[in-house]
């Protein structure tokens, strides 16, 4: 408080949990991150269904079960693979049989994959801002997510949360139901405009177009 100009943080969700941790910030303003627009952005042609699978697709940097694992087990063993195609991209602590995996992966490659797919899918639990759930978002794809941490506040009204794995098969008929008006419904922050709240906070508003 002494030293600070303002406080930044990512999500409501984290200015909460703060909040109830008991650690007093000063001038606190919530800014979420974005992608960089070069790499992640939508296809120029949105494929339909068509009655082919839904093309669903998690990823994940980070290893420790906190970020979905009991989640992503439980759909391997129990989702219709005769409607759904699903690829996991990153680190697991779990061997999958029904569910493709793929190793972490660089940005563009990732995106690459992103747009090929119709929907994201994050079981990550109390995270504050998912850089892979706005990069996702980023490519074109609505969202499925556990309803935790800040990934509604990013997803809005392109997404759906859900409390337990066993929710999941019944949101995923529903998305493929609706796939056009959930895509239709994603808004992510632009890059310049989070790098110009920031120089607000810093008192540079305007600096960024410079």
């Amino acid at each position: 408080r002494e030293f600070a100009q303002g406080t930044v943080m990512q999500s409501r969700f984290s200015l909460q949990a703060h909040a109830e941790l008991g650690l007093a910030v000063r001038d606190p303003v919530v800014i979420p991150n974005a992608a960089d627009p070069e790499i992640f952005f939508p296809p120029e042609r949105r494929g339909i269904l068509g009655g082919r699978k839904l093309r669903v697709i998690s990823a994940s940097w980070s290893d420790n079960r906190n970020k979905g694992a009991a989640v992503y087990e439980w759909l391997d063993r129990n989702l219709d693979f005769s409607r759904v195609e699903y690829t996991f991209v990153g680190r697991l602590p779990a061997e999958l049989k029904n569910v493709r995996g793929l190793p972490p992966m660089p940005s563009r490659a990732l995106a690459d994959l992103l747009r090929a797919h119709d929907v994201y899918l994050t079981a990550s639990r109390n995270d504050p801002c998912s850089n892979s759930l706005v990069e996702a978002l980023s490519c074109g794809l609505p969202a499925i997510y556990l309803d935790s941490g800040g990934h509604a506040e990013l997803a809005g009204q392109a997404g759906l949360g859900f409390e337990k794995a066993e929710d999941v098969p019944a949101l995923l008929e529903r998305m493929a139901a609706e796939i056009e008006d959930f895509r239709g419904k994603i808004r992510v922050p632009r890059i310049a405009d989070v790098a110009e709240r920031y120089l607000a906070v810093l008192g540079l508003a305007g600096m960024a177009a410079r």
